[in-house]
């Protein structure tokens, strides 16, 4: 087993790659959700015989289900509402917090909206979501029981 390249560097070197490395990364996913965009507009995900965009960045492009999902939510988001690419940018908001309100943003709340979300956590933006969607209405269930009542005659030999 070869030994790693960062096992070389000294605490300081380290921290400061690793963040060298975040920062890149970021401007990369950036990317990937432009590159997404213009993929699904030219529709070659489906010219590759994929069924959604979804479907292309799991099976393609080996993203887990929810990487992938975050991936697409956040794209389309930023499609919808180019502010949200602004933020993403700024690292107001990540993909997590961008996918949690995707669903719920609309041309009425997303100001209302983008503007609680910012620097905020995963559960927080969860909270602020959930104040947004109507509340859902279970439905009361009858199930009928059958209770099979033993022959008492049996049970005594017959008799």
């Amino acid at each position: 087993c070869a030994m790693s390249f960062v096992a070389g560097l000294s605490d300081n070197e380290l921290l400061a790659s690793t963040l060298k490395l975040r920062r890149r990364e970021h401007k990369t996913t950036l990317e990937i959700l432009d590159h997404l965009n213009e993929i699904e507009r030219r529709r070659l995900h489906l010219k590759l015989g994929y069924s959604s965009l979804f479907d292309y960045c799991t099976r393609h492009l080996k993203y887990s289900a929810s990487a992938a999902g975050r991936r697409v939510q956040a794209a389309k988001c930023v499609r919808r509402y180019p502010e949200v690419y602004e933020l993403l940018e700024k690292e107001k908001v990540n993909l997590m917090t961008v996918a949690l309100v995707a669903g719920i943003l609309n041309d009425g709340n997303r100001h209302e909206v983008l503007g609680a979300i910012q620097e905020k956590t995963q559960r927080e933006v969860e909270a602020i979501a959930s104040r947004y969607r109507p509340p859902v209405a279970l439905r009361d269930r009858v199930s009928h029981v059958r209770v099979c009542v033993p022959d008492r005659s049996l049970s005594h030999g017959g008799l």
